[in-house]
């Protein structure tokens, strides 16, 4: 630092100390008031869920019976009576987020948090 800089810092180090601290307290009463509370409420609002995951299944069309029909609403039919499907591919396990329709839990959820 060059003697301008020190002269001027040694001069209004109390001023510079006040307005250091209102910002601090400005910014802090932001995220108190404004950001924590927005971001508890947003964690309320959502349950997390696990889904197991779901293992491969082979066709069921191996009979002769389960063979496609030219017309799409006979093989439907058909695939409700005789439960005929393609394969379905595994699918592995995953976590997701469902919204919350108790509003005794996101009310509880909220105490839990401080709001």
């Amino acid at each position: 630092m060059d003697q301008k800089t020190k002269s001027f810092l040694k001069e209004n180090w109390f001023r510079i100390s006040i307005l250091s601290l209102i910002i601090l307290l400005i910014g802090g009463s932001f995220y108190w008031y404004g950001i924590r509370p927005a971001k508890i409420k947003s964690n309320c609002a959502w349950v997390e869920e696990h889904l197991d995951a779901i293992p491969a299944q082979p066709a069921s069309s191996n009979w002769p019976g389960c063979l496609k029909s030219t017309t799409p609403k006979t093989w439907e039919e058909f695939n409700k009576k005789y439960d005929c499907h393609d394969a379905i591919p595994a699918q592995p396990a995953k976590d997701s987020k469902i919204p919350v329709f108790s509003n005794e839990y996101y009310l509880s959820c909220l105490h839990e948090h401080g709001l």
